[in-house]
């Protein structure tokens, strides 16, 4: 999960910051009933048992919520001896009491959300290719130590593409969000320079072939609803809901190009049973073994990415994205699992560097 913000960074982030509690909460019914659970009244510290019936949830959900509220720091917590036991209390935080009732708002209207003007909205068309050897370091990069870093290693041999194919039909989960922390953490990679990153929103799956044969990507992630061995794609004639679509008619795409990708990222829940069909054409395949919640997907490929342009191996980057979840109280962390092409070994497979 995200790392708490420092209350030193609520005067020069305070907008951005709100956002994004906002949305961390509206992703999560829970997370945000847990919320506001807590922050209603007077109290300034309140047990397990209490917020679960004010809340109308298990006592387990509330933990797990409430661990997952402080890792985000909207929350704090104490224990108290009351006759002799330990007495675990979520606790409010007075930087946030003040604030409570906008992020509870935005939380409950996440549609305003993107019309919040903010020090950092994304930089990306929609559609566009955002080519990070064209971003200059000296504008986006202050630290010493990282132009130093930049001039002294090596470039890779090769530029990595990435094709990042969005699809959300019923308007329920964030990918747009996904896409912009992704490219955020790429930007302030050691080998940035050397990556390519496209972005297709609403994507068809005809859509799918046409970057295959234009863009030629190393990756195609996608994010979206999955299961049953299909993903959803945008319906070709705009009609609600999406059109799911069977893993074997998605592998023949891939497979109908000279150029298939090195490496699919299936960040949808539920992908991983049959998903090895793409191994046909694709080196490698990382996929969801169940339901995975919207924000755990996205800090997954978020950490998973930003290790990738490290020049870390597919294999360590799926073991930080993994470990980046289960600091952040999900109980998601073990949902992520690749399929590998005989052969290869993914401890030493890197994409870069």
């Amino acid at each position: 999960m995200s790392k708490p913000i420092n209350v030193s960074d609520l005067n020069s982030n305070y907008q951005e910051n709100i956002e994004r509690w906002a949305l961390e909460l509206s992703n999560s019914s829970r997370r945000l009933n847990v919320f506001e659970a807590l922050y209603r009244g007077r109290r300034q510290s309140k047990t397990v048992s209490e917020i679960a019936k004010a809340a109308n949830l298990p006592e387990q959900a509330v933990r797990d919520a409430g661990h997952q509220l402080r890792a985000l720091g909207l929350c704090g917590h104490e224990e108290s001896k009351a006759k002799g036991d330990r007495v675990f209390l979520y606790t409010r935080l007075a930087h946030i009491s003040s604030i409570r009732d906008r992020i509870v708002r935005l939380a409950r209207n996440p549609s305003r959300i993107a019309k919040l003007p903010t020090k950092r909205k994304v930089l990306i068309s929609k559609g566009s290719v955002v080519n990070f050897s064209k971003l200059s370091p000296g504008k986006h990069f202050r630290s010493l130590t990282q132009s130093k870093r930049s001039r002294g290693s090596k470039a890779p041999k090769a530029n990595l593409k990435i094709v990042f194919l969005a699809t959300n039909p019923d308007a329920d989960i964030r990918t747009d969000i996904e896409m912009r922390d992704i490219f955020y953490a790429v930007r302030r990679t050691t080998f940035r320079e050397s990556v390519v990153l496209k972005h297709v929103p609403a994507a068809r799956l005809s859509d799918l072939l046409s970057e295959l044969n234009e863009f030629r990507p190393d990756v195609v992630h996608f994010s979206g609803h999955g299961g049953g061995e299909a993903i959803v794609f945008e319906d070709e004639t705009q009609r609600s809901g999406g059109a799911v679509i069977d893993y074997d008619i998605v592998a023949s795409f891939i497979d109908a190009t000279d150029t298939p990708p090195k490496l699919l990222v299936l960040n949808a829940c539920s992908t991983y049973d049959g998903a090895d069909v793409f191994l046909e054409s694709v080196e490698v395949v990382i996929a969801m073994l169940d339901v995975i919640d919207d924000s755990a997907a996205g800090y997954f490929a978020t950490q998973f990415y930003s290790a990738i342009c490290e020049g870390q191996s597919i294999g360590s980057a799926l073991k930080q994205g993994k470990a980046v979840l289960k600091a952040g109280g999900f109980p998601d962390a073990e949902l992520p699992k690749a399929f590998v092409r005989t052969g290869l070994d993914l401890a030493t497979y890197k994409l870069l560097g």
